[in-house]
C-alpha cells in the first residue's frame, strides 16, 4: 500500500468532502456512491486527512458464458470492479493500486474466483489505453470475449484470485 494512504468503507456517503471528490469525477458526468449497500460496497482512500479516491464493486459476477476461456467457472462467483477514481492530483502515487489491492483481498476473502473490470464507456481511446496499462501492472490480463454474447463491452480484463 502506498505510504500515507488510509482505506476504509465510508458509513456516510453524502459528506461535503465526498461530494467535492465526486465533483472531480469526469467533466459532464455525475458520479454518486449512492446509499450504503452490501450489494455495491465502496472503499475510499484518504491521504493526509483528505479523501482522494474511491472504488466500488461487488462479489456477484456470474457471466462466465461471455468468457470462453473461463466457462469452467460457471456456478462460481467472481468480483466486478465497477468504478475506480483517484483525484488527478494524487494519481501515480499508489492510491489506485492500494484501492485495487484492497478490493482483490476482499474478493479472495469472499471466495470469488476472479476479479473482472471493464472500461468506462465514456473514456476516450487514450483513457482506455491508460486504464488497460494500469490494470496490466496490477496483474490483470485482457480477457477473450465471446462475440455472440452482447452483454459485455468491447473488452474486459480479469485477474484470477490466488486462494493458495
Amino acid at each position: 500500500m502506498a505510504d500515507g494512504v488510509h482505506l476504509y468503507h465510508p458509513e456516510l456517503r453524502q459528506g461535503p468532502e465526498l461530494a467535492e471528490l465526486l465533483a472531480g469525477w469526469k467533466p459532464g458526468k455525475t458520479a454518486s456512491l449512492g446509499p450504503p449497500t452490501p450489494n455495491l460496497p465502496a472503499t475510499v482512500a484518504e491521504v493526509d486527512g483528505r479523501l482522494v479516491g474511491f472504488l466500488t464493486g461487488h462479489h456477484r459476477f456470474r457471466h462466465w458464458e461471455a468468457l470462453p476461456d473461463h466457462r469452467g467457472l460457471a456456478g462460481s462467483h467472481g468480483s466486478w470492479l465497477a468504478e475506480l477514481f483517484v483525484h488527478p492530483a494524487h494519481r501515480r502515487a499508489g492510491v489506485g493500486a492500494a484501492l485495487v489491492s484492497h478490493f482483490i483481498d476482499e474478493s479472495v476473502a469472499a471466495g470469488a474466483s476472479m476479479v473482472v473490470v471493464r472500461p468506462d464507456a465514456s473514456d476516450s481511446g487514450v483513457e482506455q489505453t491508460a486504464r488497460q496499462c494500469f490494470f496490466l501492472a496490477q496483474g490483470f490480463v485482457v480477457l477473450r470475449l465471446d462475440p455472440d454474447v452482447r452483454f459485455l463491452p468491447e473488452w474486459l480484463m480479469g485477474r484470477p484470485n490466488d486462494h493458495g
